[in-house]
């Protein structure tokens, strides 16, 4: 038996005639070849959400704290992640229905927060959440970011309007001065 140079390639295009013929014979297998993937990806993609969705929130807020009457607020401002539920003084009462499903997130504002600034430390905000999933996570992170950087926002204009008030009478006094001092110029 003589080899040809032509044999390997004639039994490549054997092959693949032959298998061209299974499939011309089977269109069912040829609709799943061709067709089956994009059905896949329609599937994904129909489940894909661009927005995620809003976590039910409820913030833990003591009574007394320069924070309740500002929370629905705060809350307005970040509302493309969280859904405002309410406001409750009790933790236990945010962990219970933290646990039952009634609410995603609890967000916990410090008893006292002017007294921990003022003594050099940080007033911390704690955010508890029974999520798993990392991108959940990521997404819970960067809204309670967010939040806090809203919530730093309206501390530090605050402190920036009292500081415009106290600036006021000041700047009063140094008028009231410089004019005396032209008066005492204006004498000499």
């Amino acid at each position: 038996m003589k080899s040809s140079r032509f044999r390997r390639l004639v039994q490549v295009g054997a092959f693949l005639r032959k298998e061209i013929a299974d499939v011309v014979r089977q269109p069912r297998l040829l609709l799943t070849l061709v067709l089956g993937p994009f059905l896949i990806m329609a599937v994904f993609g129909m489940g894909y959400r661009e927005t995620p969705a809003k976590l039910r929130t409820l913030f833990v807020v003591p009574a007394d704290s320069p924070f309740v009457d500002q929370v629905e607020g705060i809350s307005e401002q970040i509302g493309g992640f969280v859904e405002f539920v309410g406001v409750v003084s009790d933790a236990d009462v945010a962990r219970s229905r933290l646990l039952s499903g009634a609410v995603d997130l609890i967000v916990g504002f410090p008893d006292d927060p002017l007294s921990s600034v003022r003594s050099g430390e940080r007033a911390t905000v704690t955010v508890i959440h029974t999520r798993l999933d990392p991108i959940e996570q990521t997404a819970i992170n960067f809204a309670a970011q967010l939040g806090i950087d809203q919530v730093n926002g309206h501390i530090l204009a605050g402190v920036v309007t009292g500081g415009q008030e106290f600036a006021r009478p000041a700047g009063a006094i140094v008028a009231a001065a410089s004019a005396g001092v032209d008066r005492l110029e204006a004498a000499l």
